[in-house]
């Protein structure tokens, strides 16, 4: 018989997991610790959910992450609903995309004495940065995630480079002592100045950013916003683990028939035992990266991936290509 689990999302009454302070030995700033205190990362995990879309994602490769991240919270658009996924990150973008998916409350965030003081004193390191920026800045600098001799020459428009993104991962990630598996060095390894290899390493490791099919990770290249939003998914999944509850991922085992109200269930196996999860009408399907309207002749044992909010999935994503 099969076990029913209700998939009551409690992730939206979970504090953040307090990301701990990554050692990243070799990058030239030993130790990285936040001026902050852990207890201020604590928010609620909350799923937005509901059939919506950024209108230039129609086509993209990447538009189920950057759809998931949008619904997570982690990631935004401008005033006409465009993500522009291909343009480049900046530095500003890439720090507030961060805390947003740490979970920071940007407004009723506290920052540290030594923080208030430390900008108090250095006025200048926040004239260049715009008004709407810069408490996202000082927030940065409270957790650690931005350093004060990097301060000095930040410049919040300039698009944020892959090695880079990298450090301030670093910052974030619980451990980077115990990684969980060894592999081989990106062919272009040389290329990422020596000081950063080892933290490039380390979050390759954590399974955070990878390389292309050439096995080349192109260290100096300006990261995309499209890509920046798949790195936020893979933080969530594998370090901040915010939405654990709200995810259920697995292999799909069968779809019932939808009811007259368009309502369905959705099984699944996750290797310990079956789980049903509710669908209906509104909830979004990709299939091998195509918006599909139904679970219609789709292969049993495919891998699937549920975004669900109040019992009921919001997002179903499919790869029906073996891994």
């Amino acid at each position: 018989m099969r076990k029913r689990l209700s998939i009551a999302i409690l992730a939206m009454f979970i504090l953040v997991i307090c990301a701990g302070v990554a050692s990243a030995q070799g990058n030239g700033n030993k130790g990285f610790k936040g001026h902050g205190h852990p207890h201020k990362m604590a928010t609620k995990a909350h799923i937005k959910g509901g059939g919506f879309d950024f209108i230039d994602m129609e086509r993209e490769w990447s538009r189920e992450a950057v759809l998931e991240a949008k619904m997570l919270g982690f990631v935004n658009g401008d005033e006409k609903n465009r993500f522009n996924p291909n343009e480049p990150l900046t530095h500003l973008e890439a720090i507030i995309m961060l805390l947003n998916t740490e979970g920071v409350d940007l407004e009723d965030y506290e920052l540290d004495e030594d923080t208030e003081k430390f900008f108090a004193d250095n006025q200048n390191l926040l004239k260049k940065i715009p008004d709407w920026g810069k408490k996202c800045v000082q927030i940065a600098y409270d957790k650690g995630i931005v350093l004060e001799e990097e301060l000095k020459t930040f410049n919040p428009n300039q698009g944020i480079k892959r090695y880079e993104i990298c450090l301030y991962m670093a910052r974030i990630a619980d451990d980077t002592e115990n990684l969980p598996r060894n592999l081989q060095e990106f062919k272009d390894w040389q290329e990422i100045p020596e000081q950063y290899r080892q933290v490039v390493g380390n979050m390759r490791k954590l399974r955070l950013v990878n390389g292309d099919l050439d096995g080349k990770f192109h260290p100096h290249r300006v990261l995309k916003r499209c890509e920046m939003a798949v790195i936020l998914g893979n933080l969530e999944d594998n370090v901040l683990h915010r939405f654990d509850q709200a995810k259920v991922i697995g292999s799909f085992e069968e779809a019932s028939v939808p009811d007259r109200n368009g309502n369905y269930t959705v099984i699944v196996n996750n290797n310990s035992r079956d789980i049903e999860v509710e669908a209906d009408e509104d909830t979004i399907i990709f299939v091998d990266g195509r918006k599909v309207d139904d679970l219609d002749n789709i292969t049993a044992g495919s891998r699937i991936r549920i975004l669900v909010k109040d019992d009921k999935a919001v997002l179903i994503r499919i790869n029906t290509v073996a891994n």
